[in-house]
């Protein structure tokens, strides 16, 4: 079942979050103030990968950037914005959901952009990394080894 999609006003402008150096890894995504459950702190568009797509940035610094996303011939998707920053944990504090084009809104909007939305699973304070489970519940899939 597909979650509740809502509308989120401060998200996009970025106001909610700050990316920055991570102690996990590279860079990653931060709570810029205490966010409570439930709440949508990034909507990021992205762009569709066909499988050549893949095939090519998997030899890339790119690799481990892309999203699975399984639709006609796309088999992967980038997001934008701050999207593909959120860093992994096996017990993360977000949750990330798919958006499609067409689909409606809690306010009745229509999206016209496939997407990837972003919401905390439970209160995050600010300055807390906020984090995305990469294995859908499988850690033998990940390509690297969790710190």
């Amino acid at each position: 079942m597909k979650p509740k999609i809502v509308s989120p006003p401060l998200a996009v402008a970025g106001s909610l979050v700050r990316v920055a150096p991570s102690p996990r890894h590279g860079l990653g995504v931060f709570a810029e103030r205490d966010l409570p459950k439930g709440q949508v702190v990034h909507l990021a568009p992205v762009i569709l990968l066909d499988e050549d797509d893949l095939n090519t940035i998997d030899n890339t610094s790119l690799h481990g950037y892309a999203y699975g996303w399984t639709d006609e011939n796309q088999t992967a998707a980038f997001a934008l914005g701050v999207g593909s920053l959120f860093n992994h944990d096996a017990k993360p504090n977000c949750d990330y959901h798919r958006i499609d084009a067409g689909d409606v809104d809690d306010t009745g909007e229509v999206h016209e952009f496939d997407a990837l939305q972003y919401s905390t699973r439970r209160a995050v304070r600010r300055g807390e990394e906020l984090t995305v489970d990469y294995s859908g519940g499988d850690p033998s899939i990940l390509w690297f080894k969790p710190a």
